[in-house]
């Protein structure tokens, strides 16, 4: 199933409720009794759902164009240089104790 990241999700739902809030204090000052409060709170969601929706949109364009990871297949001269850098470690372990 090809899901959006929960940031783009959450970042969506504040940046809406941000916008209702500015709505909100933008309907009180005109009627002559505004809320600092809603406008404060709507500049929060704000910033806050626009970090969050850019963060998701980063992790979705990674994602694009990026087939199923496949294992690499273990060729034997990998194996014998990382055997190798094995046995070069545990000597020096075994120098310094």
């Amino acid at each position: 199933m090809d899901e959006e990241p929960l940031g783009l999700r959450f970042g969506r739902y504040f940046l809406f409720l941000g916008f209702m809030l500015f709505l909100l204090f933008a309907l009180s000052d005109y009627t002559g009794q505004p809320r600092f409060s809603w406008l404060f709170w709507a500049f929060m969601l704000l910033t806050l759902g626009f970090i969050l929706y850019q963060r998701g949109r980063i992790q979705l364009q990674e994602g694009v164009g990026m087939g199923p990871r496949l294992p690499e297949a273990e060729s034997p001269e990998r194996k014998e240089k990382q055997e190798s850098q094995r046995r070069r470690f545990l000597l020096r372990r075994r120098r310094r104790s």
